[in-house]
């Protein structure tokens, strides 16, 4: 859940940044007046826009929420898989392997 609180906060962030570039770029440019926007003057969403989105708001989470699932069952499937193996058989430079044996004297 954290992950979606935070993946919604950084895109209304985005489009936040977004509407605000777009807005000094048409004063930059000298556009046709003020062009009409879902953001308010302090970049506030608009009810305008938060009624447009609603009917994605659930989608847009469900799809969040199964693409952190598999991204997090691809993690731990992978973790699992490389601590069950065994690395007796890698050689690894710079370490000599050296076997002593027992010599009995008869």
């Amino acid at each position: 859940m954290v992950l979606v609180a935070g993946f919604v906060v950084i895109s209304s962030l985005a489009m936040v940044a977004g509407a605000k570039a777009r807005s000094q770029n048409l004063e930059i440019q000298g556009g046709f007046g003020r062009q009409s926007s879902y953001y308010d003057s302090k970049l506030r969403q608009s009810p305008a826009l938060i009624r447009a989105r609603r009917p994605y708001l659930f989608k847009n989470v469900m799809v969040g929420v199964a693409t952190a699932g598999l991204a997090a069952s691809v993690y731990i499937y992978t973790l699992n898989a490389v601590g069950q193996d065994e690395f007796d058989d890698v050689k690894v430079p710079g370490t000599t392997t050296t076997t002593t044996t027992t010599q009995t004297k008869k």
